[in-house]
């Protein structure tokens, strides 16, 4: 976390399980899993965050604009292909 918990004080804070509602994955969790995006799942939910964020402001990004989003968070299991074309499939998906 990059975030002091005084930051997010008397704020709303979404975490990974909050994502999904009731039994229902998210859109970005379901693709995640669907396309194996995710492997050891250390840095996947601060992925599934940031990606999150990003779908918010912008429901179409670009790969490259995704990169740009995602390039805070490591994973030194996979190669981002798979986490990549996870995010442009929630973004399809979310878009109807």
């Amino acid at each position: 976390c990059l975030v002091l918990p005084v930051q997010v004080e008397g704020r709303a804070i979404t975490t990974v399980e909050g994502l999904a509602v009731g039994s229902e994955l998210h859109p970005l969790q379901q693709a995640f899993a669907e396309l194996g995006a995710a492997q050891c799942g250390y840095c996947t939910p601060g992925i599934l965050l940031a990606s999150r964020a990003l779908l918010d402001v912008n429901p179409k990004p670009t790969r490259d604009e995704i990169r740009e989003a995602l390039a805070g968070n490591l994973c030194r299991c996979t190669g981002y292909v798979k986490i990549l074309e996870a995010v442009e499939l929630a973004s399809t998906r979310m878009a109807g």
